[in-house]
């Protein structure tokens, strides 16, 4: 079962366009899809607790993010330069707070 991934281990690719991240994965490191402006959409699975500081910086095609119920970190400029993002929340969640704290639009799961 993988449970962690390199720091930058998607930065600058262009190309990736779908991304399924596996469910032991328990932090979305530093920098992880930085600068992959092809993403339209990431589904982030349950078992992630942190998203790592500029995790997708620069995922200028990024719309739609799938926050787990327990997240407990986003990290500081995780979404920089990423355009209009809309969370994916369940409502009452520690997710949704992280969101709207950061001044994120949410939408209900």
């Amino acid at each position: 079962e993988i449970t962690s991934a390199a720091p930058a281990l998607f930065a600058g690719n262009r190309i990736l366009a779908y991304v399924h991240l596996p469910q032991g994965l328990t932090e979305t490191p530093e920098h992880m899809f930085r600068g992959c402006d092809n993403l339209p959409a990431i589904v982030i699975p349950p078992c992630v607790r942190r998203i790592g500081v500029k995790a997708f910086a620069g995922c200028t095609e990024l719309k739609d993010v799938y926050l787990p119920d327990d997240l407990e970190e986003i990290g500081a400029n995780a979404f920089e330069d990423c355009g209009y993002v809309l969370m994916h929340v369940h409502p009452g969640t520690r997710a949704e707070t992280l969101a709207r704290e950061l001044g994120f639009l949410c939408a209900n799961k």
